[in-house]
């Protein structure tokens, strides 16, 4: 039996310095407040396509977008 690789991206994401940095003092990065979403979002599916059977996220608009993701990717065209 195979064991499931379970993923707790949501704390390391939230507590990385990216996420956390105010736009003045990395204005290419974006607005802070969608910034770590948008990490948390774009790292699950990236685990989900490196194999992952289990996510465990934070923030529910992250978990919104990355099913809207796997959705557009799953989708016949």
């Amino acid at each position: 039996l195979q064991i499931p690789m379970i993923n707790n991206l949501g704390n390391e994401i939230w507590k990385c310095k990216e996420a956390g940095l105010p736009k003045d003092e990395m204005p290419t990065m974006g607005e802070p407040g969608k910034r770590a979403i948008l990490m948390e979002a774009v790292g699950a599916v990236c685990y989900l396509f490196a194999g992952s059977d289990i996510l465990i996220m934070r923030h529910p608009e992250s978990i919104k977008l990355a099913q809207e993701m796997i959705n557009d990717l799953m989708a016949e065209n």
